[in-house]
């Protein structure tokens, strides 16, 4: 009965979940800045984005996220669709499948604190100057 219970409970509250994420999306998204959340979004970006995109933001195969310059946008809602459609000509792959609205918009709010700072060898500037 315990094991029943527990699945029904986990399926009621994917359903919520599921609403309630289904309200964020790239013309609703919000930056986050709750300690909590932004450390969500690194643990994230650290296991998912940090390979392409530098530990610190600072670039690699991946743009840097550290300067001004800033190839698809660097407001909220320009990084959440960039995150959740890819970039498939530059390998950059679509993450709306692996994960939900409420963590790119974890994500994208964590890559906005690489704005201004100043990380050991930035791959150089790409895109246009993104305030």
């Amino acid at each position: 009965e315990y094991t029943k219970e527990v699945a029904i409970a986990d399926a009621l509250k994917a359903k919520i979940m599921a609403a309630k994420y289904a309200k964020i999306n790239e013309n609703t998204v919000v930056a986050l800045t709750a300690p909590a959340e932004l450390e969500n979004g690194k643990k994230v970006f650290m296991k998912k984005c940090a390979s392409c995109h530098g530990k610190t933001g600072e670039g690699g195969v991946g743009p840097n996220f550290a300067d001004k310059e800033w190839l698809h946008g660097c407001d909220i809602k320009s990084i959440f669709k960039t995150i959740t459609d890819g970039v498939p000509k530059n390998g950059m792959i679509s993450w709306k499948k692996q994960l939900n609205p409420l963590q790119i918009q974890e994500v994208a709010s964590f890559i906005q604190t690489f704005k201004g700072t100043s990380p050991a060898n930035p791959k150089a500037p790409q895109g246009v100057v993104c305030e």
